[in-house]
């Protein structure tokens, strides 16, 4: 039944189909909000600011301009929570559980109805002046909007020059400034938790960057970043700070340096880590796959 509605969906509805597990959040949910929260509490530990960030977590590395912040107005901050809530109830087990549950400025901003773009505020808020439409900048220490401001990193500028997705990501990783650190402690934690993720929610790693790619607009699923990045180097070995290695690539047989994935067909990847894993790598019975469709 499912290779028919796969067949129909991809062969009549012209949509990509990624096979998961009924698992929370399914797949890209489950990552993309790992992906957005971590970011939160990132920004909160580096000092930074929304605009900063969202200068960071878009274009420049190969995700859609809304970025995170952005993102959270456009889908609304009170479903934001919403969402966290549930995951953070559910995902008990998840070994970044701590991620999933919400900064308190979050909750207080719901208090206050600033909900993002069906409210006219948010983590952002657009004003008329006499420069036309302007949108300023929430502070969640004062919860005060401020002018919204331009990232000044050197590492931003030359990145915006490189046209490919990991080129910019490479450059930005291998910065010295503050951009430089943010995006290589989000993009570590991402691949990882991504990694950690084989095969709780999905059996293989090119359903989850096909899930990213189709589900988020990611130009880079997770592995293919990792594969064009980090040129398919274990964590211990990107450089900076030291990261546990996820099981995914312990128990990988490639020979050291073979990519995760590699294009083997037209308009689709192919993986060299084990396409499929047993039930008891993560306990139980298993969870029962499920099928999701998404556009492309």
């Amino acid at each position: 039944m499912l290779d028919a509605f796969k067949d129909f969906s991809e062969g009549v509805l012209g949509k990509g189909v990624v096979r998961c597990k009924d698992t929370t959040g399914f797949i890209a949910n489950r990552i993309g909000c790992f992906a957005m929260q971590q970011v939160m509490w990132l920004t909160l530990e580096e000092g930074l600011g929304f605009d900063e960030v969202d200068a960071m977590t878009g274009q420049a590395i190969g995700r859609p301009k809304s970025a995170t912040f952005r993102l959270c107005d456009l889908v609304g901050v009170d479903l934001m929570v919403q969402v966290g809530k549930n995951f953070a109830g559910e995902l008990a087990h998840d070994e970044q559980a701590a991620v999933f549950k919400l900064p308190g400025f979050i909750e207080e901003m719901v208090k206050r109805g600033w909900w993002g773009d069906k409210k006219g505020q948010g983590f952002y808020k657009k004003i008329k002046s006499d420069k036309g439409t302007e949108f300023l900048t929430l502070d969640p220490k004062t919860f005060e909007y401020r002018p919204r401001c331009e990232a000044q990193f050197a590492s931003l500028a030359a990145a915006s020059r490189l046209a490919d997705p990991a080129e910019r990501m490479r450059s930005l990783c291998a910065a010295g400034d503050k951009a430089g650190a943010f995006v290589w402690k989000h993009l570590s934690a991402l691949i990882c938790y991504a990694a950690n993720r084989v095969p709780e929610i999905a059996d293989d790693i090119v359903t989850i960057d096909h899930a990213m790619k189709w589900g988020y607009n990611y130009e880079l699923g997770p592995f293919e970043t990792w594969d064009r990045w980090a040129c398919a180097k274990p964590p211990r070995a990107w450089g900076r700070k030291a990261a546990k290695c996820p099981g995914l690539c312990a128990n990988c047989s490639r020979p050291a340096g073979l990519p995760f994935t590699r294009d083997a067909r037209p308009g689709g990847s192919t993986s060299t880590c084990p396409e499929r894993f047993p039930a008891r790598a993560h306990g139980g019975q298993g969870h029962q796959p499920a099928a999701a469709a998404q556009g492309r």
